[in-house]
C-alpha cells in the first residue's frame, strides 16, 4: 500500500508504504526490496500487536534527504550532546552459545554476556568493571568509553575454555560486532572477530584479562 499515515513514536507520520514483509525488532533503516531486488524503501516500523502490518520511508523521500545531508553536511562527534549514542535498546541481552563442558565454560560465559550487554545498552561502567589489571592498565574508564560508543556485540561463543592455573582460564571465543566505520578496524562497519582470552577469577568472578586476535581476524562482514 501507497500514501499511508500513522503515528510513530509520538510524531504523525505521512507518505509511507505499508508492507506485509516480516519485520523485526533492528531491521528499521534496512531496505525494502521489490521482487527484482530494488530498493523501493527504507524499514520504519512496525503494528506491534499485529502481525504483517509494516511500513517503510519511500525510497525517492530518503534519495531527496541523503542528497540535502550531503550537500550540507551536519557533522556531530559520536557521544557529543547532538549525536544519541548507536547502542541498542535497553532492555536487549546479548545472547553467548557455549560450545564446550568445560567446568568454567557457563562462568566465563556470564562475564561475556554481562560484558555485551553493556556494550549494547551503553552502560559502560558495567562492561569496564569486567576488566583485570592488565586490560585497565591499557585503558582508563573514559578512553574505554569513548572507544565503544559506536559498538553493538552479538552472537557471541564460547568456542573453547582450558584452566592454565587455580584462577586463570583461556578462552577461545567469537562474536559479531557492528560500529561506526571510524572506530572499526580498517574501516570495518561490521567485523567478524575470533580471540583468545586470559580470564582472572577475582572473588569468584571471572574478569576479562587480555585477548590476542586469531590471524586476520578481525575480518568484514
Amino acid at each position: 500500500g501507497l500514501q499511508r499515515s500513522g503515528q510513530i513514536d509520538g510524531t504523525w507520520v505521512t507518505g509511507l508504504i505499508q508492507t506485509d514483509a516480516a519485520i523485526n525488532p533492528g531491521n528499521s533503516g534496512g531496505p525494502l526490496l521489490d521482487r527484482d531486488g530494488r530498493v523501493v524503501g527504507l524499514v520504519e516500523a512496525k503494528v506491534g500487536d499485529a502481525e504483517g502490518i509494516g511500513f517503510a520511508v519511500p525510497g525517492t523521500t530518503a534519495a531527496g534527504l541523503l542528497a540535502s545531508w550531503r550537500a550540507t553536511p551536519d557533522p556531530h562527534a559520536a557521544g557529543s550532546p547532538g549525536c544519541a549514542n548507536p547502542v541498542g535498546p535497553e532492555d536487549v541481552v546479548a545472547q553467548v552459545t557455549v560450545d564446550t563442558d568445560a567446568p568454567d565454560a557457563q562462568d566465563i560465559a556470564t562475564t561475556f554476556r554481562t560484558y555485551a550487554t553493556g556494550i549494547n545498552t551503553g552502560d559502560y561502567d558495567m562492561a569496564y568493571n569486567l576488566l583485570g589489571p592488565n586490560a585497565r592498565s591499557h585503558t582508563s574508564r573514559t578512553e574505554f568509553a569513548a572507544g565503544q560508543v559506536s559498538s553493538y556485540l552479538f552472537d557471541i561463543h564460547i568456542a573453547s575454555v582450558e584452566a592454565q592455573g587455580a584462577d586463570t582460564d583461556i578462552a577461545r571465543v567469537t562474536f559479531t560486532s557492528v560500529q561506526d566505520p571510524s572506530y572499526g578496524h580498517d574501516g570495518q562497519a561490521c567485523s567478524n572477530w575470533s580471540l583468545t582470552y586470559t580470564m582472572l577469577n577475582q572473588n569468584g568472578s571471572w574478569l576479562i584479562d587480555r585477548a590476542v586476535p586469531d590471524p586476520g581476524s578481525p575480518s568484514p562482514c
